[in-house]
């Protein structure tokens, strides 16, 4: 029989083991920046000693699903944005929990210059570059996910995803220049700037005709040619 002292120790250090002492979720802040996008966590129990209890699971909560709902099963957890603002995810496990910091910074506002946009049309195109800013719903500065330029008449000029415009013809329109969802439009004027060289030539009659008739003169000279043979 082992002595007194010792069974009594080691009971405690099992007793330290089975159960969780703290929570560490990785990682332990999340910034969001429009709805539905999310981010994938991870959390970890630990015993008193510091030592990983991997078997124990999570329950996955959050103190606000209005900005952020959270998902999950075992370790791993899924948090999506749902609106503007600061929330807490939480995994729990027996009587302890570790936290998330979730917060979710939504473009309420996009600015993009020169506005009207001048652009010229040119032997070689050159596009313009817009200068966009977009802004948080508290009026701070933001970083979109996505940024894309588009033309409502793109017979006058073209967007593309990195905020610039391209002019392809004479004449006006109407640009949008959209982050995130939140969009912004402007005036665009496009002048003909093309040298004599670079513009199209006029179509004038029938190309086919014409195509013809140069086909029929080819095909008698070359019968002549054979002819003299």
């Amino acid at each position: 029989m082992p002595p007194p002292r010792l069974t009594a120790l080691a009971l405690a250090a099992l007793g330290a083991c089975s159960g969780a002492a703290s929570v560490e979720v990785d990682p332990a802040s999340v910034q969001l920046w429009e709805p539905g996008q999310t981010a994938r966590v991870q959390a970890v129990a630990l015993a008193s000693n510091g030592k990983a209890l991997p078997d124990k699971a999570c329950a996955w909560t959050t103190a606000d699903p209005a900005v952020a709902r959270v998902a999950g099963s075992g370790r791993e957890g899924t948090v999506t944005a749902a609106g503007a603002g600061s929330t807490t995810v939480r995994c729990t496990v027996g009587s302890v929990a570790g936290e998330v910091a979730v917060a979710v910074r939504l473009v309420g506002r996009v600015e993009a210059e020169p506005s009207p946009a001048r652009l010229r049309l040119l032997d070689q195109p050159q596009p313009l570059a817009l200068q966009v800013r977009a802004f948080d719903t508290a009026g701070q500065p933001a970083t979109p996910r996505r940024l894309v330029t588009r033309c409502r008449d793109e017979g006058v000029c073209r967007g593309d995803d990195r905020g610039q415009l391209w002019p392809v013809g004479p004449g006006t329109t109407t640009a949008v220049v959209e982050a995130d969802g939140k969009a912004l439009e402007l005036p665009v004027t496009v002048e003909e700037a093309r040298t004599a060289a670079g513009r199209p030539r006029a179509v004038t009659g029938n190309p086919m005709l014409e195509y013809e008739k140069a086909a029929k003169i080819l095909q008698g000279e070359r019968d002549r040619a054979a002819g003299k043979r």
